[in-house]
């Protein structure tokens, strides 16, 4: 399985996957995520690649690079190689060497520069106590487009949206359970009573022993929101943290995350404070029910763990909020006015393109799709 995870990540950083192949990349992932670091890892060095490197210095630290991984049992020869539908060359081991070499360019002086990255900064330096304090924390994250399931060393499950990262400490399990979000993840948390699991997103703070339960903290979006499903879970707002607001199964508390203000209420928390130097941003969330889909009644807030887009009489501004993370891609309204029509619908397998025309049958305007970017317009069709 990791042979044939390696094979599919190097053709899509190469941009060489199906969107076949970077589904199955994304299933085999949720089932290995203690690969996840390392591949980030390799894909965020292969995007800070220093491109004033010679070809003559990237082969030879190339190949100390492929050394390195085999030493550390990174094989990137798969076991099964299926027979192409047209010409493509064959990822043994041998050809990858060649591969890189050619398509790797500028990004392998950087790969090596992570892998045998052994000897740090003089002692004492600022550089050198910020790697250490780097080293005592695990990151998992997704890109837009992709999401990913991992299992913490508490036995806690954790699915993560798209877009989204998930930090905690190395000692994670041994006396505390405490997490950092940003983005969206699903939590299915092991019971203990003895030691509470928390949740800290910019605004706010979450404790639970044992129970299932989202959490959507964009730091782009308007709405934070925590969902439960089972269980009990306990909120403070980061700056009232003297007040604790109580989940139970199938309420969610939503907050703006804008100006502190009640979602769905009117006036903004922050004018009585408008005389202060630094304004309160005194949160007074609200406690609404799970919104349930209409068809069959499975929650609009989770069904995402299951790969599927549903979105319930919401603006189409929320609605491409939500796209956005999904698909990878950025939403433009060339007209404001469009943001506030209502949609409610279900998607799975479809493309944006798909997606976008199915939402046209029920609302007048028109979409164009250009390198990763969508504007949505106003149609002068009848």
């Amino acid at each position: 399985m990791e042979n044939r995870i390696w094979l599919l990540f190097t053709k899509k950083l190469t941009g060489d996957a199906s969107a076949a192949e970077v589904a199955e990349l994304n299933d085999l992932l949720s089932q290995q995520p203690g690969l996840y670091d390392k591949l980030r890892a390799v894909e965020t060095a292969w995007e800070a690649a220093d491109t004033a490197q010679s070809q003559r210095a990237q082969r030879s630290d190339f190949e100390k690079l492929l050394q390195r991984m085999e030493s550390e049992g990174i094989d990137y020869q798969p076991s099964v190689i299926e027979a192409p539908l047209s010409p493509a060359p064959v990822f043994s081991l041998t050809a990858v060497r060649s591969w890189w070499r050619y398509a790797a360019g500028m990004a392998a002086v950087a790969l090596l520069a992570f892998w045998l990255s052994t000897d740090g900064p003089a002692a004492g330096s600022s550089s050198d106590a910020a790697a250490r304090s780097a080293e005592e924390l695990n990151h998992v994250s997704t890109r837009p487009g992709s999401r990913t399931k991992l299992e913490l060393p508490d036995g806690t499950q954790v699915w993560l949206n798209a877009d989204s990262k998930l930090t905690y400490g190395r000692e994670f399990g041994r006396g505390n359970r405490e997490v950092q979000l940003v983005g969206e993840a699903f939590f299915d948390v092991a019971h203990n009573k003895k030691v509470p699991f928390f949740i800290q997103t910019a605004n706010f703070r979450i404790k639970v022993t044992g129970t299932a339960f989202n959490v959507r903290a964009y730091p782009n979006e308007k709405m934070s929101e925590t969902s439960l499903l089972r269980g009990k879970v306990e909120i403070t707002m980061n700056d009232n943290p003297g007040t604790t607001y109580y989940l139970k199964p199938s309420q969610k508390l939503v907050v703006d995350n804008l100006a502190g203000s009640v979602a769905g209420t009117t006036g903004s928390a922050t004018e009585a404070a408008a005389s202060s130097s630094r304004p309160a941003r005194t949160y007074s969330p609200t406690l609404m029910s799970l919104n349930l889909h209409p068809l069959d009644s499975v929650p609009v807030e989770t069904a995402w763990v299951d790969n599927r887009l549903v979105f319930s009489d919401e603006s189409f501004r929320d609605v491409a909020d939500k796209m956005e993370h999904w698909y990878g891609v950025r939403i433009r309204f060339a007209d404001k006015a469009l943001e506030s029509i209502r949609f409610t619908g279900r998607f799975k397998d479809e493309t944006i393109e798909q997606a976008l025309s199915a939402m046209q049958l029920t609302a007048r305007f028109a979409y164009q799709i250009r390198e990763g970017e969508v504007l949505i317009a106003k149609t002068t069709k009848p």
